[in-house]
């Protein structure tokens, strides 16, 4: 404890005799200038807590706890501050005093005992962190390795993926099954590892079920939705994209939240006007007429993100418009001149995007 005094109190306070309490004197001045008391207790008059200057006020009172002598029990401080946690007087019982100490000199070191043990937890969380920063770089390489490119050629219909690792949190995730002629295309993009691990479990779920059908998505939304809701939404970022492809009619309808684009020839425009998985489905809907020919990316918010934030040399409709390349030469082109961009350092975000392409000699149901 800490007495701020010129001699007076100082003699008082030892006349009790409370050999078991450590006492630093020291006058107002030189508590001013003095560095890393704050989490000690103090001990002054009213009378000089009444009379400090403003700066010496604030130095008080950024410490933990202040307890006030008056020579009468009836004289009060002129403004009261939080941290003021006892007045007493020569008419104070000494237990009462005592007590009131040992109470408060305690409860401040053991604040500083837990302060130490958390700045402790934190460094040991921080060093924690890093590795599972450089697992999971690695297990992003590893899955960039082994699912750099997925093509499928189903009934006239080419789906050709591509995936890239960067260095977000959360990350990307791709993945699809064709049931006959219908087939769904599940993308996600997150801020956090916890959510990315559920909605990849939800439609590992959903795609054994194998069942494709807009109720089906719909009810598969209502699961991501409720998963979501359990986490911390307001930090959490959630892009989900989910489609329904069908090879009899030719469509490509679905569900996009948040920045997923479809680009073609003719440009590059946003799939819906919802921005986050908790968004209307109604705002999300997308419906897409294919035709013989056709061919346009999707691309997730990281590619997006990525892409946006360099200077390619090459235009993506240009590449999709040119018939000489085959679809997996157009996602290879299109990543080379991405990570151009990116020689010396990690793309900023994952990046995703899918490829679809209408055989032009493909005969439509009618």
């Amino acid at each position: 404890m800490i007495i701020l005094d010129d001699g007076k109190l100082y003699n008082w306070f030892r006349e009790l005799n409370f050999g078991d309490i450590g006492l630093t004197k020291l006058d107002l001045v030189t508590f001013g200038l003095a560095n890393g008391l704050e989490s000690q207790l103090i001990l002054m008059t009213t009378n000089d807590y009444n009379k400090a200057s403003k700066e010496q006020k604030n130095k008080i009172e950024n410490s933990q706890a202040i307890i006030l002598f008056s020579d009468h029990a009836n004289q009060a401080p002129a403004s009261y501050h939080h941290n003021i946690v006892a007045l007493i007087s020569r008419e104070t019982d000494k237990n009462f005093i005592r007590n009131i100490i040992i109470k408060w000199e305690t409860n401040l070191r053991d604040q500083e005992v837990l302060k130490s043990q958390l700045m402790t937890l934190s460094q040991e969380v921080g060093q924690v962190m890093k590795g599972l920063g450089r697992e999971v770089k690695r297990v992003k390489k590893f899955y960039q390795l082994k699912m750099p490119k997925r093509f499928q050629d189903i009934k006239g219909v080419k789906i050709a993926s591509k995936y890239g690792s960067g260095d977000s949190m959360g990350g990307e995730f791709l993945d699809s099954f064709f049931n006959g002629n219908l087939g769904v295309i599940f993308m996600s993009s997150t801020s956090s590892f916890l959510a990315s691990s559920s909605f990849i479990e939800l439609f590992s779920r959903f795609k054994a079920d194998s069942k494709v059908s807009m109720d089906e998505i719909c009810l598969f939304l209502d699961e991501v939705k409720s998963e979501y809701k359990k986490l911390n939404n307001n930090k959490v970022r959630a892009d989900i994209f989910i489609a329904k492809v069908d090879v009899t009619d030719f469509t490509v309808q679905g569900y996009a939240f948040g920045n997923f684009s479809v680009i073609s020839h003719d440009g590059t425009k946003k799939l819906s006007i919802a921005n986050n998985i908790s968004d209307l489905n109604e705002t999300a809907f997308f419906n897409l007429k294919l035709s013989a020919g056709t061919r346009f990316i999707i691309s997730s918010p990281g590619f997006s993100h990525n892409w946006q934030n360099t200077s390619p040399e090459v235009l993506i409709e240009k590449l999709i418009d040119d018939k000489k390349l085959k679809s997996l030469d157009v996602l290879d082109e299109v990543f080379f001149n991405l990570r151009k961009c990116y020689v010396d350092k990690e793309m900023p975000s994952d990046a995703t995007c899918f490829l679809l392409e209408v055989n032009e000699n493909v005969i439509h149901k009618v």
